[in-house]
């Protein structure tokens, strides 16, 4: 009675692993599930073996029943004892490595890997030696590798030592991703490609009007028009590849010391025309303490920008921008305040503020064209750059920004 009480914990165990197998994404966790849900049927199968055969009654094909659980595993997985005798691999891992004939029951040996044919199973078995790239990433409580070769092929392989019956086998599994890693490198190759073709001919023509004598031009202020216009474009290409180059995360941080004033009036300098039509009224106060201070000049350019341009664009006339930068007592924090008396925002709209895509009605209004990136943006720049980030609006009456940014780089490290 005891030994079937067992036999069903055991069970039950194993139904519970197997439905996490199938109703969750594919991570990191799922590799622990699927090492756990293999031991766990492995032992279920053992005990039924011993209670069938002690009670005398008819034993059931353990074989043909394992051998169909790992059947319906995509993943391609392979059982060897400690000599590299193959004992059990499921159709995955056949068909992953194009076997063309039957492995189990031989003995691996380096052999394979000057055979063309054997490629994937030598790369598997032998990775020192097929592959190109190997790196450790986990040592227990299984064993995880990188490695890569031929520059198209990127695996993870899973190695774990397995208890079953009175001796140990060794177990493999294969995660492929190759697919995963070309499709990113073609991505950057594309945003590579979109950055030299659209930033390289802006910046020449913003070279060559600021190269232009507007002294010696009836209407100097078409020079200068010209120049918004690309500065704005350039800065929209710029927010474009960045933001490609984070989702991807592919997005590496330049922690310099840097003027913080410098890159408010920069982007300020962008509105300049917007500012004086609308009559606007910009206040800065910085606090000297943190007037320089360690950040990423590009990105953090990139987060204050599109919270000014809507200080501006959705501003009433005669309005004002008021913007305080100060040093956090007792915190090693420089708060960065943008107060505006702009549209605000209805209460419904605060909690998807941050969403991709996502434009408040009355923006909508004022600003049909608009892309619905930009707070998207300044969100996932700040998680980045570990600034963060609150606000406070109100419908009519205006908005206000607070970022709080780390004064020590070793923050970023």
């Amino acid at each position: 009675m005891k030994d079937l009480k067992e036999l069903i914990g055991y069970l039950i165990i194993s139904l519970i692993l197997l439905i996490f197998l199938f109703i969750s994404e594919f991570n990191y966790l799922k590799i622990g599930i699927l090492i756990l849900f293999l031991g766990t049927t492995f032992y279920f199968f053992y005990s039924l073996y011993k209670i069938k055969h002690e009670t005398k009654e008819e034993k059931l094909d353990i074989k043909n029943i394992f051998e169909d659980i790992l059947s319906s595993i995509e993943l391609p997985i392979v059982f060897y004892d400690d000599k590299l005798k193959i004992l059990y691999y499921n159709p995955s891992f056949e068909k992953f490595c194009e076997l063309k004939e039957n492995f189990i029951g031989k003995t691996l040996e380096t052999w394979i890997t000057k055979n063309p044919s054997y490629f994937k199973l030598s790369l598997i078995f032998f990775p020192s030696i097929s592959g190109d790239n190997l790196k450790l990433l986990q040592k227990e409580p299984y064993e995880k590798i990188e490695v890569s070769a031929k520059n198209k092929i990127f695996l993870y392989i899973v190695t774990k030592k397995l208890r079953f019956l009175d001796s140990y086998i060794n177990m493999k599994v294969v995660i492929d991703r190759s697919e995963i890693i070309l499709i990113e490198k073609e991505e950057k190759e594309f945003l590579d490609l979109l950055s030299h073709h659209l930033k390289t001919p802006l910046n020449q023509i913003k070279w060559l009007l600021e190269s232009v004598d507007k002294e010696k031009l009836d209407m100097p202020e078409m020079i200068d028009d010209a120049l918004l216009i690309l500065n704005k474009t350039l800065i929209l290409t710029e927010s474009i590849v960045t933001l490609a180059q984070l989702e991807r995360k592919g997005l590496k941080l330049n922690i310099q010391e840097n003027d913080i004033e410098e890159i408010l009036n920069s982007c300020l300098g962008l509105f300049k025309k917007d500012i004086e039509d609308k009559e606007l009224k910009v206040n800065i106060v910085i606090d000297e303490r943190v007037k320089k201070i360690p950040f990423d000049k590009n990105v953090v350019f990139l987060i204050i920008h599109p919270i000014l341009q809507n200080a501006v664009e959705y501003n009433k006339e005669g309005g004002y921008i008021n913007i305080e930068v100060n040093k956090i007592e007792d915190k090693a924090y420089a708060e960065i305040k943008i107060e505006d008396t702009g549209i605000g925002m209805e209460e419904e709209e605060k909690e998807n503020l941050f969403k991709k895509y996502f434009r408040g009605g009355r923006a909508k209004e004022i600003k049909p064209t608009g892309l619905g990136l930009g707070m998207y943006s300044v969100k996932k720049l700040c998680d980045i750059h570990k600034i963060d980030i609150k606000f406070e609006s109100e419908k009519n009456v205006g908005t206000r920004f607070y970022l709080y940014i780390p004064l020590t780089k070793e923050i970023y490290l």
